[in-house]
Order: C-alpha cells, then structure tokens, then sequence
C-alpha cells in the first residue's frame, strides 16, 4: 500500500520559507530606514555648517558696505569705493555659492527662507553698486535717490529672510 506524502510536513516548509523571506523583507527595509536617517542627518549637518559660512560671509560683507557708505564722499576715493564694493559683492557671492547644497525636507523652510535673504542681499548690493558708481561717474542723475533706494529695498528683503530664518531655526 503506497502513503501519500505527508501534508504537515510540505506546509511547514512553506512556512518556513515564507518565514525566511519575510524575515530579510523586514531587514532590508530596517536598513534602509537607518541609511535614509543617517543620510538625512548628514545632510541636516552639511546644511548647518553652509548657513553658518553664508552668514558669516554675508555679515563680513554687510559690516564692509556699511562702513564704505559711511566714508563715501571726501573720506573715499571713487577707486577706494569701486574696490570695497567689488569687495562686498565677491564676499556676497561666495556666501551665496556656499547655499547650493541639497537639503533634506526636515530643513527645507529655513533653506528657503536663507536662500531668498541670500540672494535678495547679493541682488540688492550689485544694483547698489551700479547706482553708486553711476552716481560718481554722473551717468546717474535723474531718479539716482529712487534707484537707490529701490537697491537698499532689496537688502531690507535680505534682512527680513535672515529674520524668518532665524526664526525658524529656533522653531
């Protein structure tokens, strides 16, 4: 008389590998979960250590501009003006290089916020420098104030970005 195979048998081995294939589901899954946080941590760090170097250049350049608006007229030469300036917008530049960085989402708002003070700030200061230069040479005469005061607007922006930066930060 011939057994038929044993049932419990087959279905425990179905079992079991059913087990097994469940079991490296959830161990690959759990390492990609810890890679992707561990990413994301490296890119929240990155992120940090970039806002810190584009504020720091961006105060350099900002006490530099206001001390060379200070001094205009017989304290500076047009050369000595033109020089600060190039200086302001160079240092304006690097701080806004230093931003173009991938973030991830959990920072993406005080990203933002800094990237548009950041180049608020660098728009503002090269047409402050055109204006001002424009105005020494005498190629800017008529509306020089508005001009002006138009590029100082876009550094009042700058100013208020930063703030909802910090703010969001301490949040």
């Amino acid at each position: 008389m011939a057994y038929r195979a044993y049932q419990p048998d087959r279905r425990r081995r179905r079992r079991r590998w059913l087990l097994i294939i469940l079991t490296l589901i959830v161990a690959v899954a759990g390492i990609a979960f810890l890679v992707s946080r561990e990413t994301e941590q490296r890119g929240t760090v990155e992120f940090f250590a970039a806002a810190d170097e584009a504020s720091s250049l961006h105060r350099q350049a900002s006490d530099l501009f206001t001390d060379t608006l200070a001094r205009i007229g017989p304290l500076l030469t047009r050369q000595e003006v033109t020089r600060r300036l190039d200086t302001v917008v160079e240092t304006a530049t690097r701080a806004n290089d230093a931003l173009a960085i991938t973030v991830p989402s959990r920072v993406a708002v005080p990203y933002g916020h800094l990237a548009a003070a950041s180049q608020s700030w660098i728009d503002g200061v090269i047409e402050a420098q055109r204006v001002i230069v424009g105005i020494m040479d005498g190629d800017i005469v008529e509306a020089a104030e508005l001009q002006l005061e138009a590029s100082l607007d876009l550094l009042r922006v700058g100013d208020v970005g930063y703030e909802q930066f910090r703010v969001a930060v301490e949040e």
